[in-house]
């Protein structure tokens, strides 16, 4: 996995990227797959078939949008008939509880998810 921050610099690796000491202050612009994955033929099929698929909850950056890039994925949850949940973390990463609502904190983390995975 490769993170791409608002500056342009790429980090190569989930821990490199979850555990980065450096350009803290810049942002996480994009998130890619490399190598590029297929999804799993049977993971497709349980996919298609659940009544209930539960995102999270995990990191956004380095848990939920890879599983997301993996191709096939979102095929197969756009075209399963069940629910989609998304459990928001009830942390962050500092260990500090989220203190704003988990209302913004959640429509933040959809627009990022929509964006990422749109693109």
């Amino acid at each position: 996995m490769v993170a791409i921050l608002d500056d342009g610099t790429k980090i190569f690796g989930e821990t490199k990227i979850d555990r980065r000491s450096f350009k803290i202050d810049q942002g996480i612009k994009k998130i890619y797959l490399s190598p590029k994955a297929k999804v799993f033929r049977d993971a497709e099929k349980a996919l298609l078939e659940a009544d209930l698929i539960v995102l999270g909850p995990g990191d956004l950056y380095t848990s939920i949008i890879p599983t997301l890039l993996v191709e096939g994925v979102t095929d197969a949850i756009n075209a399963s008939k069940g629910k989609l949940a998304y459990v928001v973390n009830l942390v962050t990463k500092g260990g500090k509880r989220i203190i704003f609502t988990r209302r913004i904190l959640s429509i933040k983390y959809l627009i990022i998810w929509e964006t990422e995975i749109q693109n």
